[in-house]
């Protein structure tokens, strides 16, 4: 008989103890908030959950956490980036693995095709193939990054 009562109890402890791991859990989670990421990839500022194209972002709060100061700092953060380069100023941008350079570019840089990536910084086109800024991170706001087809909103002649 006090094997019985023992497995009562013990069955009701943990029942308790359950039920008070899923009421609470409930209630934390019913605290926590999203913080908003502000984006302006469709060129007005939005809602990341909002816009229906696909955004890498960073905000300044997370490049600070993450102490991003150099370019490289960048690429390590952003999933799908990467770059590659022979030097200061020829650095290579690849998004899903298309690359920010074209291989039919003249050792002018003029002739051959557009690049398959754009980079920008302060909304203002670096176009210039096979010769991007080695931005370093003194006071970067945010970072976005579009994947994907973006032609009409960011291609050559968009501005």
């Amino acid at each position: 008989m006090f094997e019985k009562i023992k497995e009562h109890i013990t069955y009701y402890l943990s029942s308790f103890a359950l039920l008070n791991a899923a009421v609470f859990s409930g209630f934390a989670m019913s605290q926590a908030e999203l913080e908003e990421i502000v984006v302006t990839a469709r060129k007005k500022t939005e809602s990341l959950q909002d816009v229906p194209i696909s955004v890498s972002a960073l905000r300044e709060s997370d490049l600070e956490d993450k102490g991003v100061n150099v370019f490289e700092d960048y690429l390590l953060q952003l999933p799908s980036v990467t770059a590659g380069g022979a030097g200061p100023g020829t650095s290579t941008i690849y998004i899903r693995g298309l690359a920010s350079t074209t291989p039919n570019l003249t050792t002018a840089g003029v002739a051959g095709l557009a690049p398959n990536v754009s980079f920008y910084l302060d909304e203002q086109p670096l176009a210039q193939p096979g010769r991007n800024l080695d931005v370093y991170a003194a006071d970067m706001e945010r970072i976005e990054v579009l994947a994907g087809p973006q032609g009409t909103l960011f291609g050559a002649s968009s501005q």
